[in-house]
């Protein structure tokens, strides 16, 4: 028996443990429980109460409410998730039937961390929005050297909040978002460092320069880009964000691997507030976005317990939010040590 299948069977045991119940009523106290361990967030602003399925299986029952509801879904073989929202009177008569997907309110293929921090949750925006059943993936990366926290809020001011970042928030920042255009709008702000209690707004952003124009920032999520990166930018940093750049790095050689860029272990170049020790190792299967200064790289991988440089890779990594070359290290059909570079090497 493979391992997708006894994964399958797992949560299967699971969701039926804690899978809605036919008798439940939409009034039912506890039916609307959240967890404060959970791996997903839902900020419903349907104006619906909503039901979760996966595998046609109802995981959970969320209530008509904005505020933040979370649950817990077990992935210890790292599955993507085919999430599956509907509303809740189209399955209230039966929520152990398999619904009739064309009545699917809303759609995400996430792959959720098994772990409990709360820095590892992802968030899903459920619109009120019937126009578009698919959602695509948000991810943001908000790097160190501001005392300021940005409040991120899609359409205008006044819209829906879907991320709070503090400085060096630069991974895993996830929020599933319906198909769409958006114009994104941050807000700073810092807190009182004594109680953290009290905060004072110092501005917006809600602009930026494309091909020599001022424009809206905009960001488009559909069917051809169903995930996108983006890079919030310092408030007043005068184009100081279009320094930097991603370098990616996918370790699928068998044991763990250290990175150097240019002689040094690549974790003394990247931006991450915090203590980087460890961070140029990466294990087996490992996929790790690193932010550098835009600049020329020699990359070499080399494993903990040998100075032999396993691979080697010359990158020239360009500036600005769409700057992103990635780096694979592999082992090919011939046992060989092997390595390739794709994105805007250039």
């Amino acid at each position: 028996m493979n391992r997708k299948v006894i994964f399958t069977i797992f949560l299967a045991l699971i969701f039926s443990i804690t899978a809605c119940k036919k008798d439940e009523d939409v009034d039912t106290k506890g039916e609307f429980d959240t967890s404060e361990d959970g791996n997903i967030v839902i900020e419903n602003h349907s104006n619906h109460a909503l039901a979760l399925y996966h595998n046609g299986v109802c995981i959970k029952k969320i209530p008509n409410s904005s505020t933040d509801f979370s649950i817990w879904l077990p992935n210890p073989s790292d599955q993507t998730f085919d999430l599956q929202i509907y509303k809740y009177d189209d399955v209230s008569d039966d929520f152990s039937k398999t619904p009739d997907i064309t009545n699917i309110y809303k759609r995400w293929s996430i792959n959720l961390s098994n772990s409990k921090e709360i820095e590892k949750r992802v968030t899903w925006h459920i619109t009120s929005s019937s126009a578009e059943i698919n959602s695509g993936t948000l991810k943001f990366s908000y790097v160190g050297g501001t005392d300021l926290q940005v409040d991120v809020f899609i359409n205008n001011k006044n819209g829906a909040k879907i991320i709070t970042l503090k400085p060096g928030d630069q991974y895993e920042n996830i929020v599933g978002i319906d198909y769409g255009a958006y114009t994104m709008h941050y807000r700073y702000w810092i807190s009182d460092p004594n109680t953290g209690e009290s905060s004072e707004i110092k501005g917006w952003l809600e602009k930026e320069m494309v091909a020599g124009a001022e424009v809206n920032i905009w960001n488009v999520i559909n069917t051809n880009r169903p995930e996108a990166h983006l890079f919030i930018p310092h408030f007043n940093n005068n184009g100081d964000n279009d320094k930097w750049g991603i370098i990616k790095i996918t370790n699928q050689y068998p044991v763990p691997i250290v990175i150097s860029a240019n002689g040094v272990n690549i974790e003394k170049l990247i931006y991450l507030d915090g203590n980087t020790q460890a961070a140029s190792i990466l294990q087996y299967g490992d996929a790790i976005e690193f932010i550098l200064d835009s600049d020329e790289y020699l990359l070499e991988a080399r494993t903990l317990t040998s100075s032999t440089v396993l691979a080697r890779a010359n990158i020239n990594l360009g500036k600005g939010k769409d700057a992103k070359v990635t780096w694979k290290i592999f082992v090919d059909d011939d046992g060989n040590v092997d390595s390739e570079i794709t994105g805007a090497n250039q």
